[in-house]
């Protein structure tokens, strides 16, 4: 029997985020079951005071805005020429 490793991405508003208990505690709980996981924020918001497992996680957290100043240029000089 093969066992394939389980992977899931979380794509998140904003993270963390207070009022994300459930979905905090799933992701915690899933990690905890060692299941891959890769959480992505579309924003990251102002520091709350979180637990010590939702600071991990965060530090984890691939954020998509704001975009990088040298970023979007050179991404935006790049489809221009």
């Amino acid at each position: 029997m093969v066992r394939m490793s389980k992977k899931i991405a979380y794509i998140i508003g904003s993270f963390p985020n207070l009022t994300n208990t459930f979905i905090n505690r799933e992701i915690i709980e899933a990690q905890r079951r060692g299941v891959d996981l890769t959480i992505v924020s579309i924003r990251r918001l102002p520091a709350f005071e979180a637990g010590p497992e939702i600071k991990k996680l965060a530090q984890a957290t691939k954020y998509i805005l704001p975009v990088p100043w040298l970023s979007f240029l050179r991404n935006n000089l790049y489809f221009a020429l």
